[in-house]
């Protein structure tokens, strides 16, 4: 079985069985209207008349198998029947190439042509594609082959039924002979010969039911070999998986990079005030002058163990407006006897050693 698509199958027998139906209207002589009750004696309609039936019931089989079962799966109808049926079909084929046939497509016009492809050629062979695609294999029995065999010895039960005059007097084919073919004719080729003709027919039905036999049981055998070679492969996801020891809890890993250090404080030195004494006397001295700017402090580096983080700039410290305090002139002492002119005040100016300031004066 290549396919297991009951839906594909039930296609697939549909078409076999109008393309069945359509040989067996065509060469009934329906069409032509030339029919006569005869025309379903001859061998090549009979076993499509056969098969016509048959799948007519596979399909109904089909059918029921997907509106319970689904789409998926094979169709279990009949399978020893269906070896006749294959086996008739394939007899029909050989005999009218083999026996019948000199020139197999000869006809008189395109529908006697298509009649004779339909039920001698197309037909045989889709009922054997048939099998080969949509049926599980390694159902026939040994005995099967024997058993297909009475196919043709009941035909042939009918031909010598039908051309007795005793029971049918006035039966003829449209050859006007009592029989259909001339290989089975004892009136043309005498009953020695009819008998020999009849043991090579079925030898040769035996041999091909049990070639049947043999392609079922090698297919059987290739589909249990590619099953057990497809149980025994560990698919990925089920393979058996191996217990792991317990991992060792993982060191906390170090920062990449080092924690900064704080950063110090940049010290900032008190501004000295600038004192400013002004004389006492009308006598100014020269303009007061501004103390220079405190040096900055240099940031302390990090310890010695870290690494040195990058250098931070700090900010520049605000600096206070320079107060100029005025100073008020100091008591004059009582002065001496004789008395000098009073000298004149220096103004004097210094950055951190000068005179203190007065008192009461802000600092």
């Amino acid at each position: 079985m290549l396919s297991s698509n009951r839906k594909a199958s039930l296609a697939y027998k549909i078409v076999l069985a109008a393309l069945c139906l359509a040989g067996l209207v065509m060469n009934s002589g329906l069409i032509t209207r030339t029919f006569t009750p005869a025309m379903f004696l001859y061998y090549t309609l009979l076993s499509n008349l056969f098969c016509f039936v048959f799948y007519i019931a596979a399909i109904i089989a089909t059918a029921r198998a997907i509106s319970s079962g689904g789409g998926a799966g094979p169709v279990r109808f009949a399978p020893h029947f269906k070896g006749g049926v294959v086996l008739a079909m394939l007899l029909t084929t050989l005999i009218y190439f083999l026996i019948m046939a000199d020139s197999p497509f000869a006809g008189s016009s395109i529908l006697s042509i298509t009649a004779n492809v339909l039920v001698h050629l197309a037909v045989p062979v889709l009922v054997l594609l048939d099998w080969l695609l949509f049926d599980k294999k390694g159902r026939f029995s040994a005995g099967d082959p024997l058993v297909w065999t009475a196919l043709p010895f009941a035909y042939y039960l009918l031909v010598l039924l039908f051309a007795e005059p005793l029971f049918f007097p006035n039966f003829h084919y449209y050859s006007g002979q009592r029989y259909p073919y001339r290989f089975l004719n004892p009136d043309l080729i005498g009953w020695a010969s009819v008998l020999v003709n009849i043991c090579l027919i079925t030898a040769a039905c035996v041999a091909a039911g049990y070639v049947l036999f043999g392609l079922d049981k090698a297919f059987a055998a290739h589909a249990k070999k590619k099953a057990q070679n497809a149980s025994e492969a560990p698919e990925p996801s089920k393979a058996p998986s191996v217990p792991l020891a317990p991992a060792a809890p993982a060191a906390p890993l170090a920062s990449a990079t080092p924690a900064a250090a704080p950063q110090p404080a940049p010290l900032v030195l008190p501004a000295q005030p600038v004192q400013v004494i002004k004389p006492a006397g009308p006598a100014a001295g020269p303009p007061p002058q501004t103390a220079a700017p405190a040096p900055q402090a240099p940031p302390l580096s990090a310890p010695a163990a870290r690494p040195a983080p990058p250098p931070v700039q700090p900010m520049p410290p605000l600096r206070p407006a320079a107060s100029v305090q005025t100073a008020s002139p100091p008591q004059a002492a009582p002065a001496p006897a004789a008395a000098a002119p009073p000298a004149p005040t220096q103004t004097q100016t210094s950055a951190g050693a000068g005179p203190s300031p007065a008192p009461g004066s802000k600092a």
